[in-house]
């Protein structure tokens, strides 16, 4: 059976879709063995009735679910109700509902029918997926799905949408690029090859494929199993110069012990990039309420995290705008230079800097998105003895500089080293550079 979940009510600009109603399905190895299928699902909310409730003026929801196997035999079903508020200065926006469940299933062929039903109108939503769940306890190397997101934070919480430590913000319908030129894909590598062997590091590639077979863009990394029967990979893939379409990302890894590879294909749709800053602050996507919490770590002060951290969550979002639009220094109807400039930092870091972690959540998003672009940025990559490091200098303070070490040759850059009041201070720091004997 499903498992229960909470309710996640989402601002998003209109997206692509005639029906408004959206299912995904990704399976992963359980932790028995077995086979776990994350189901996501997301309605479009602008348009549904509503009714009056004893909690006030709310849309009302039923989803159902039914499996059937090859046969036509039902095996599985499911229903549940959601009342939905939509949120405060909606006006303008398609409100997005945002539901998943998981649950666990032998391997074979089924077919998964998913209804909601808008109580307010009367009006139902169908939509049918026939499915193949593979035997991940069989033996080989093997990929999981691909779970898609816009963005891919670290929480320390638990719940809804957070998969090893990462809140990854289901998508449903596929669709990326309008708020954002970044892909972002959990995914999982299941039975490499145990070894110790650094030069047995095994390689992950990524392609993004149009219709015609012409490849796009592609993106390859590296990681080790340690041993581990499953490996965790998270990805970035900037999305820019990429025209709008379908395509197809296709994921292939290769275990050099044995030679053997595999691969797996998701197909997505690429929309128009908007501008950034084109909505006013009161009219934010939902992926510039997530951004905007992510930049508040840097912009906003103490006490304003402080009011932040206790409000409820209509209360953050109403936060949210009220930031942008007091940082507004012309308070001008067409857009918020100063959110728009965040926004492009914010992108930017992303774009540039992302690996293991988003960019903005690494030492050079950080300085990046507070101080903005360096006025010179020097580049030390792979001289003889030393870590690769770079050296940004602003016009803060006379010359202020900042100094990024990769200590561990992995793109992971650490600040060691700042000359502005505030920032971490190492008079010794030219000794982080030096390569140790067997690291030569």
């Amino acid at each position: 059976m499903f498992r229960q979940v909470t309710v996640w009510v989402l601002l998003a600009w209109s997206g692509v879709g005639a029906t408004g109603f959206w299912v995904d399905l990704a399976t992963f190895r359980a932790p028995d063995g077995g086979t776990e299928v994350e189901l996501s699902v997301k309605l479009s909310t602008d348009s549904l009735g509503v009714l009056s409730t004893a909690e006030g003026e709310r849309a009302a929801v039923s989803f159902s679910v039914t499996v059937q196997d090859s046969a036509g035999t039902p095996l599985l079903s499911d229903r549940w109700e959601r009342l939905l508020a939509p949120p405060p200065d909606s006006a303008g926006h398609d409100v997005y509902f945002l539901d998943s469940s998981t649950l666990e299933m032998p391997p074979g062929k089924y077919t998964f029918d998913l209804v909601a039903v808008d109580r307010g109108r009367d009006r139902t939503f169908e939509v049918s997926r026939v499915v193949t769940i593979p035997a991940y306890a069989a033996p080989g190397l093997m990929l999981s799905d691909m779970l898609v997101s816009n963005s891919v934070p670290l929480t320390d919480a638990e719940g809804q949408f957070v998969r090893e430590g990462f809140r990854i913000i289901p998508s449903p319908d596929r669709a990326f690029g309008a708020s954002g030129p970044m892909l972002y894909v959990y995914q999982e590598v299941y039975n490499l090859s145990p070894s110790s062997a650094l030069s047995d590091s095994f390689s992950l590639t990524y392609r993004i494929v149009d219709r015609s077979g012409q490849e796009a863009r592609s993106f390859s990394t590296k990681g080790k199993s340690g041993g581990e029967s499953r490996v965790i990979k998270i990805s970035g893939l900037s999305l820019v110069g990429i025209p709008p379409g379908r395509y197809d990302l296709v994921a292939r890894v290769e275990d050099p012990v044995t030679g053997l590879r595999t691969s797996c294909r998701r197909d997505i749709l690429i929309v128009a990039a908007r501008r950034a800053g084109d909505a006013s602050a009161s009219e934010l996507s939902d992926e510039q309420m997530l951004m905007s919490r992510d930049l508040l770590v840097y912009l906003a002060s103490s006490r304003e995290k402080a009011l932040f951290e206790s409000l409820d969550e209509a209360g953050k979002d109403n936060f949210i705008r009220r930031f942008w639009i007091q940082r507004d220094p012309e308070r001008s109807a067409a857009g918020n230079p100063y959110l728009q400039e965040m926004t492009r930092r914010y992108e930017y870091v992303n774009d540039h800097y992302s690996g293991h972690n988003p960019g903005w959540r690494t030492d050079r998003g950080r300085v990046y998105i507070t101080y903005g672009p360096p006025k010179e940025l020097e580049r030390n990559i792979s001289n003889p003895g030393t870590r690769d490091h770079e050296i940004w200098t602003y016009a803060i303070e006379g010359q202020g500089k900042f100094i990024f070490v990769d200590e561990r040759g992995y793109g992971d850059y650490r600040l060691v080293h700042s000359t502005v009041r505030g920032e971490v201070e190492n008079p010794a720091w030219e000794e982080l550079l030096e390569l140790i004997d067997d690291q030569r």
